[in-house]
């Protein structure tokens, strides 16, 4: 799937988070059990958030990341986020103007 807004580059839709954080667990070698134990949480909990059946806070997210020994911004797969186009952003802006656009 693709999203197009205006302005905004087309981007595959990233996974859901929980996904990418199964995938780093995955190639860590460490089992859901274990890194549940890490976090403080259940083993069901991590479940749900590795499915996305349960959002993910920030907070815990910092967890996984430093359990995993990664970053929040890896894990969330920063790169799969939509940029601007090339020249789309009004900039020059007053503080708060928002003729600015994406």
């Amino acid at each position: 799937m693709v999203m197009r807004s205006a302005g905004v580059r087309a981007r595959p839709v990233s996974d859901p988070p929980g996904h990418t954080v199964r995938e780093s667990r995955l190639a860590t070698g460490i089992s859901l059990r274990e890194l549940a134990r890490r976090i403080g949480v259940s083993a069901a909990t991590l479940h749900a958030i590795e499915t996305g059946k349960t959002e993910l806070a920030v907070s815990r997210l910092r967890d996984i990341a430093d359990a995993l020994h990664t970053t929040p911004g890896q894990l969330l797969d920063t790169a799969a986020a939509p940029t601007p186009a090339a020249g789309s952003w009004g900039g020059g802006g007053q503080r708060g103007d928002r003729s600015g656009s994406w």
